[in-house]
């Protein structure tokens, strides 16, 4: 089961981890040119998370999908710019447009009045999605460049937010996976054991 959250900036390693798991052409699409593994620390180590909102697509402990809302100019600009990344095995089912829905609605919250993507000609998959919140697509120097004006916060967009962040707070819970009981008693046995701490798996 996909969990779609938010991320804060202690899970920068599972940002970085989802980048690292990208394929070369699908690395290509989201930073419009070609990024090695050296390359995706940079870019994670200098994030900015103070003027960066992430969303997230979680399969169990793993990041898969992220869609990335970066504040750009001076505040009063009230402009981002967004960015989507999906692994190859979940990609073509819709994730990418449930991520960017997700955060149009991070953006319409915090009052953002435009949003905009760059991406290569050749990602129709993001165009496409960006067809379906009625953003205007033009061509910039050899780029396309997409932008989507969302709309107006409102006390109901507001209550939508944060009850999809309940929703997520409880499927995570719900999806981790239950500790394996022992069989035997624990007065039973010889000595206690020390629980080892919970590494995170290698990319």
């Amino acid at each position: 089961m996909l969990v779609i959250r938010k991320l804060s900036a202690c899970e920068a390693g599972d940002l970085r981890d989802h980048l690292r798991r990208l394929s070369a052409a699908d690395r290509r699409l989201r930073f419009g040119h070609g990024v090695k593994a050296a390359g995706v620390e940079r870019y994670v180590d200098a994030r900015d998370w103070a003027r960066t909102w992430t969303v997230g697509a979680f399969d169990g402990p793993h990041l898969r999908g992220v869609v990335e809302l970066h504040r750009c100019g001076p505040w009063w600009a009230m402009t981002a710019e967004l960015s989507v990344s999906v692994e190859g095995r979940y990609q073509n089912q819709g994730l990418g447009t449930r991520l960017v829905a997700q955060a149009l609605l991070v953006a319409r919250n915090r009052g953002f009045r435009t949003v905009y993507l760059l991406c290569l000609p050749e990602n129709r998959p993001i165009q496409r999605i960006v067809r379906k919140f009625a953003g205007e697509i033009t061509a910039v120097e050899g780029d396309i460049e997409a932008r989507i004006h969302p709309m107006r916060a409102t006390p109901l967009s507001v209550m939508a937010e944060a009850f999809g962040d309940g929703c997520s707070l409880l499927q995570g819970l719900w999806s981790q996976e239950p500790e394996v009981a022992n069989d035997r008693p624990a007065q039973h046995r010889a000595e206690p054991t020390k629980a080892s701490p919970r590494l995170r798996p290698a990319a």
